[in-house]
């Protein structure tokens, strides 16, 4: 069997199913995780594919919507297991996207960023170590933020809340504020930047070892 994805478009007074047109094959399913629409005739939605059971391999996802249809836009990554969890589009010639990739069926996340600009998806290098992204928010073509968390694995379990900024040119690692004491994980899950000069992000923190109790994490934060 294929598990395909579906899209759901409000049209002012109900929602109506869309499918959507994923790469498919046989015994994989598709994923979307997130969408951005720059106008009602230009959306994307982002996610994975994955192959199957027995396959441990997945590919990210991208659809895109130009008013009447949607139609699929291969992203291209050297590496196997990937997929995408964020998405800010500002323009049908600007997409940024974030996930994360392994490399190999143990190894751990390692983060991804993808670029859209009009006409084709690239990778663009991101942190390195072991890190995920899971938001993206974009105030311009020139102004992005990503954030996710990197872990200290395997020499402690702990995570570190992390965020890289796109200045229109390249992406850069920026420091972030942590809560709590050296045994606390930070995570940001999602962030929203409705200028270049102010950003939200959200996630959560807990200590290491602890009964799993978590605290929502919020960070406000400014950029000039």
């Amino acid at each position: 069997d294929v598990c395909s994805s579906d899209l759901e478009s409000w049209n002012g007074q109900t929602w109506s199913i869309v499918p959507a047109p994923g790469p498919g094959s046989a015994g994989g399913f598709d994923t979307l995780t997130a969408v951005s629409c720059s106008s009602a005739s230009s959306c994307t939605a982002v996610g994975y594919h994955d192959y199957g059971p027995g396959d441990i391999d997945s590919a990210p996802l991208a659809e895109s919507w130009n008013g009447s249809r949607w139609s699929a836009a291969p992203v291209p990554t050297t590496d196997k297991n990937a997929s995408l969890h964020g998405l800010a589009c500002v323009s049908t010639r600007f997409c940024a996207a974030a996930g994360s990739y392994r490399v190999g069926k143990n190894a751990n996340s390692k983060a991804l960023i993808e670029m859209w600009n009009g006409s084709q998806w690239s990778a663009a290098p991101a942190i390195k170590g072991l890190s995920q992204y899971d938001g993206v928010s974009c105030a311009s073509s020139v102004d992005c933020w990503a954030v996710g968390f990197t872990t200290d694995y395997p020499s402690t379990l702990v995570s570190h809340s992390v965020a890289e900024y796109w200045n229109g040119t390249a992406w850069s690692a920026q420091a972030l504020p942590q809560a709590g004491g050296t045994d606390t994980s930070n995570v940001l899950n999602a962030v929203s930047c409705p200028s270049a000069a102010d950003c939200v992000a959200v996630g959560d923190r807990g200590e290491t070892g602890s009964s799993g109790l978590n605290y929502n994490l919020a960070l406000i934060g400014t950029h000039s």
